[in-house]
């Protein structure tokens, strides 16, 4: 599921965070969407770092684990929700001129929480907070060359294949170096790390179905060995292959 087609199962809390040390890693429970309202830091998530400051909106995925170094001392306006699905669309962080609007509507969906957070209005106004922040974010990101939603769309359907990122390249009359620029742009993440999402994803699925050895779920992944297959899924999820079968 991406961003732009969220479902929320559950909002856990409307926060308004102060910052009271210098340095933590996140724990994350829950998806946070909000904006920063005050003060900065910085968020680490391993394949890219980026400055939340006054003004920033940000969706932080439940799936991103973070390390956060504060340089000024500050406040943060945040929704914590969860899903059934996980959340394809990576972490983001967005200065923006709306800031009046997105805070007028967190204090909405603030008050509507601590009175009755299951009723219809309270998923009307997280659904309109969403979109506002979609909106933001489809013109941060919007490409210069369109073409590259049939690139992520022929790699949804080929990513288990060897030459999958070669022959996306290839559909876009630019270099290499700017066809990978324009893809991170565009999606918030290298085409390199979204092929392998999608084929940790899939493994996932696979693992599920008790009858299938992790080797040739390995192979049905398209990764090149059972060795590598385990540290990436690692990297990805914190767990091996048959330590994720076994908690499921």
């Amino acid at each position: 599921m991406r961003f732009e087609d969220l479902r929320y199962s559950e909002i856990c809390g409307v926060v308004r965070h102060v910052t009271k040390v210098r340095s933590w890693d996140s724990v994350n429970n829950s998806h946070i969407i909000g904006i920063k309202l005050s003060g900065s830091a910085w968020h680490d998530l391993g394949y890219k770092k980026f400055m939340m400051d006054e003004g920033c909106v940000y969706f932080l995925n439940q799936n991103e684990p973070y390390h956060v170094d504060t340089d000024i001392d500050g406040e943060a306006f945040s929704v914590h929700f969860t899903t059934d699905e996980p959340i394809e669309t990576h972490s983001f962080c967005i200065k923006t001129e709306n800031r009046g609007e997105i805070i007028r509507e967190l204090e909405r969906i603030e008050t509507i929480f601590f009175k009755n957070k299951y009723c219809h209005e309270m998923s009307m106004r997280f659904h309109r907070l969403c979109m506002m922040l979609d909106d933001i974010r489809s013109k941060e990101y919007a490409p210069k060359n369109p073409g590259i939603y049939s690139c992520r769309d022929y790699m949804d359907l080929h990513f288990r294949e060897s030459n999958c990122l070669e022959n996306s390249a290839k559909l876009l009359p630019v270099t290499r170096r700017r066809f990978n620029d324009i893809f991170a742009n565009t999606f918030d993440t290298t085409p390199a790390r979204y092929i392998t999402a999608k084929k940790v994803e899939y493994a996932k699925s696979l693992l599920l179905t008790a009858d299938i050895s992790v080797s040739d779920i390995a192979d049905m992944c398209g990764f090149s060995d059972i060795f590598y297959f385990s540290k990436v899924f690692k990297g990805e999820t914190g767990v091996t292959p048959s330590e994720f079968r076994k908690t499921r």
